[in-house]
Formats: structure tokens, sequence, C-alpha cells
């Protein structure tokens, strides 16, 4: 007899014994997969992170991220471990928590089979594994973006969205800038009276944050234009004013990440966005929470593929609006090839051996983000790895992390 679903007040979800055995089950999957890739701090600015909680500083270069480094500190302090052990608490615990708010998300909005198999996409998907298992700030936006998402559309909680866009922001600053606009066009359907709420929760989360790094950086205008010269002096995107050969490494990054983080389901997103936007409000949704970052990574500035993580999530939740229409076995069969061609490539993909610019390119873009690369801390500039470095319109890091 099969078991009676009981619909919680908090989700709006028809739990079931198999729905709870099935997520539970995603769950176990996706830890699997990321302690089998625990690193040690190499990647972007890990050691700059670790030192900054040792030291007591808690901020690195513009925009400093103190609220990623202050849980890092608190971590350590509490289970009595390193920042560095800390570090991959925090991240693990930000991966686990993204599968499952967007499994959440997945289950308010499909058929529980397509929610499951929407959402082992993205716990397997190379980007949101990787960021998981490296001491920087991109798992945390992992879980916010779902999160976001779930309390601003599904539990019609928008001061609470709200609260949390200000932490995503204190982690990441430039991502809740991209999802601003996306935000006040929620906040647009509301009362004033929520509108208020919203405000009144939100303004303390980002204070918490903003007032410390403006007193480390010299000023609340010191943010702003430290995060200006930041930019300006990395940017090779088409609208800085650095233009050059170089700047079409930015697209092939931005392509990189792209197919990194969506696989498979890559073309469905982007024929998802581009036929439904009209007709369907979540894929609508989606679209403008995408749109900002997406310009800004194409015509401007990406350091690294991983820049794309907060925009996987909203991505994901398009292709299965568009796939709601095939059938089972259809959906079941891309679902799942998806689901392979990511795990294979994160635990067998290695390096490819030799010179030339265009297996530069493979290992500086794809192949870096890979098992083998966190065991063997990989983390190559493309500019180095192409003895580009002296070159003077190279811009930004070279080199090793």
């Amino acid at each position: 007899m099969p078991t009676e679903a009981v619909k919680s007040p908090a989700t709006g979800i028809a739990w079931t014994r198999g729905t709870a055995a099935t997520l539970a089950l995603l769950l176990f999957f996706s830890t699997a997969l990321r302690l089998a890739c625990l690193s040690k701090p190499y990647f972007v600015d890990a050691k700059s992170h670790v030192h900054a909680i040792e030291s007591g500083t808690l901020l690195i270069q513009p925009p400093g991220y103190f609220l990623f480094n202050l849980g890092g500190l608190l971590t350590a302090h509490l289970l009595h471990c390193t920042p560095a052990h800390a570090l991959n608490v925090d991240n693990l615990l930000f991966g686990e928590l993204g599968v499952l708010f967007f499994a959440l998300l997945c289950l308010r909005r499909f058929a529980p089979g397509h929610a499951f198999l929407l959402a082992a996409c993205y716990a397997a998907s190379p980007i949101v594994w990787f960021t998981a298992d490296i001491h920087s700030t991109y798992a945390s936006v992992t879980a916010f973006a779902p999160l976001l998402f779930l309390c601003c559309e599904d539990w019609n909680m928008f001061p609470l969205g709200c609260f949390f866009w200000a932490l995503m922001t204190g982690f990441r600053p430039s991502d809740g800038i991209f999802v601003l606009p996306w935000l006040l066009w929620q906040g647009s359907h509301r009362s004033w009276s929520t509108r208020a709420k919203a405000v009144a929760v939100a303004t303390p989360a980002l204070l918490v944050w903003l007032i410390p790094t403006a007193y480390k950086l010299g000023g609340w205008l010191a943010i702003v234009r430290t995060n200006q010269k930041q930019a300006a002096s990395v940017a090779q995107g088409l609208l800085s004013s650095h233009t050059s050969i170089h700047s079409t490494t930015d697209l092939i990054r931005l392509a990189a990440g792209l197919l990194l983080g969506w696989g498979l389901l890559l073309p469905v997103v982007f024929f998802a966005l581009a036929t439904r936007a009209k007709a369907l409000l979540p894929v609508r949704s989606a679209l403008l929470w995408i749109a900002p970052g997406l310009l800004f990574f194409a015509l401007y500035y990406i350091a690294d593929s991983v820049y794309v993580a907060y925009l996987l999530a909203a991505g994901l939740i398009a292709a299965g609006y568009l796939l709601q229409s095939r059938s089972p076995q259809r959906r079941t069969t891309l679902y799942a090839a998806s689901i392979t061609l990511s795990v294979l490539f994160m635990l067998l993909a290695r390096p490819v051996a030799g010179g030339g610019k265009n297996n530069a390119i493979l290992n500086a873009y794809l192949f870096k983000f890979t098992r083998w690369s966190l065991e063997h801390e990989y983390a190559p500039r493309l500019a180095t790895l192409l003895g580009a470095c002296g070159q003077p319109d190279v811009l930004g890091t070279c080199g090793t992390n």
C-alpha cells in the first residue's frame, strides 16, 4: 500500500517516505562526491583567506570578503581546528545546503522524479562541486541562489529573502549587485508594508559586514573606489579600456564556465531563456537573475570560470521548465547523461600534455576544475602556460596560485 503524502506547511511539499529517502540519498551522493575531492588552500585567494583569519585582519584585497573570513574564524574557534579546515567545513556546509535548497525548489515546481534528477544535475555540476572543495567564497552563492528563489517566489517570504540577499552580498558583493535588479523586480510586486519590512531586516544584515569593511578600507567611499580600481586594473573585456586579443580569453573563460556549470543542459538552458521568457514567470525571473552578471562577464571581466556559480541554479530551473513538456523517458535520459558526464569529467579528466595555445586553453579553463587539479593543486593561468606573462596587455595575476 502506498504511503500517504503529508504536505508540509513550512515547505509546501507533499512528503512521503520515498520523498524523504530520495532526498537523503541525494545529499549522501553530494557529500560523497565532495569529500572525495577536498583540497588544500591553493586556488585563487585561498591562502589569503587563511592568512586573513590567522592574523585577525579578516580582509583581503577589495572587496575584502569580511563575512566569509569571519565565518571561517568562528568555525575555527567553535571546532578548535585550523582556519584551512574551518573553511573546508564552511564550504562543504554551503555546498550541501545548496543541494538541499535546490532540491526543495525543484520539489515545489516539478514532479518528484523530475525534481530529484534535476537536483542531481545541480549536485554533480563540476562548478557547483568544485566550489565546495576549495577555500574561496563561491560555494556560498550556490546555497544562497536557490534559497532566494524559495523565499521570494515559492514561500512568499520576501523580507526573509532580502535578509538572505544581504548576507549573500556580504559573502560575494559582486554577485549581490548582479542579483539586485531581480530583487527590486520581486519587490515591485509587493505591498509598501512588505517592502518596509524587507528594508528593516536587510539593513542590519548589510551593515554587519559593511561597517567593518569600511573601517578597515578607510571609509564608505573607499569601498567603491578600491573596488573600481581593482576591476579596472584587471578588466580585459570589450567594454574595458584594455581591449586586445587577450579580451577574447574572457569570452572563452565564460563559455567554459557555462559548459562546466550546465553540462549537457547548456543548450536547453539558453533555449528555455530565449523561447519561454514571455510565457512563464519563473523563466522570465531566471532570465532577469542571469542577464546582468552574464553581460558583465561577457563584456567587461571574468577572472575565473567559477564566477558563474551564482547563476547556475536559475539556469537549471529554466531548463527544467522547458523539459517538463518532454516525455519522462527522454527527460530522464538527458538528465542521466548529464549527471554521468559531469561525474566522469570531475573524477577522470586530466590536463592535456604538450604545448600549444589550444592545449593551454583546455588546461587553464576546463581541466583546472577536476579532482586531479584539486589533488595536485593545479591552477595555472593561461598567460603562464603560453609564456606570455611579460606582455604589457596581459592584466591581472600571472602564475600559479
